[in-house]
């Protein structure tokens, strides 16, 4: 695929965006790397690298066993507008960024 310049995002090798239908790497697959993540983290849970990681909703780290949220080296994190990450908001949790 040729560089679109209509759209400066969409080229080979650019990064992908979660959600949006585009294929910005022009790989031929739209959105082939996205991983949604909204909600509770109760237990421990690493975010892989390889993969971007889109934040959908509020997430919350927290429970009475303490749940640690790992990402791993090489991840990519995003957010929704407006979204946030709480860590032991009302509970314990942890966060660890390798």
């Amino acid at each position: 695929m040729v560089r679109n310049r209509s759209i400066p995002t969409v080229y080979p090798g650019a990064m992908e965006w979660c959600g949006n239908g585009v294929d910005e790497n022009c790989d031929g697959t739209a959105d082939e790397v996205c991983l949604d993540h909204c909600g509770n983290i109760t237990s421990d849970t690493t975010w892989q690298s390889g993969w971007i990681h889109m934040v959908t909703c509020d997430i919350y780290v927290q429970g009475g066993n303490a749940p640690e949220l790992t990402v791993a080296d090489g991840a990519v994190v995003r957010f929704a507008p407006g979204v946030n990450l709480y860590v032991g908001y009302s509970n314990y949790g942890s966060l660890r960024v390798e």
